[in-house]
């Protein structure tokens, strides 16, 4: 997955995405990251399915915001995409 981070990093540049923006999508990939190395999944990305989304976002609900639980979410949509 940390190759996938950093080659999305390169679209969201090559896209023109404004440095906070690219900023904020790379912040939630690396905290799902986290989260998976935290419970020794695999983290190849195609190993990441809804499951896995849905366990970080509650993690996420559970230790920050609503707000941010959206955010993160909405980041990890266009990742996956």
């Amino acid at each position: 997955m940390g190759r996938a981070l950093d080659s999305w990093r390169h679209e969201l540049r090559a896209a023109n995405k404004t440095p906070r923006t690219i900023e904020t999508y790379l912040l939630a990939g690396e905290q799902l990251l986290d989260f998976l190395k935290n419970r020794s999944h695999g983290l190849d990305v195609t190993e990441i399915g809804r499951d896995e989304i849905r366990a970080f976002i509650g993690y996420v609900l559970d230790t920050r915001a609503a707000g941010t639980a959206k955010q993160r979410h909405s980041s990890l949509s266009v990742f996956f995409r």
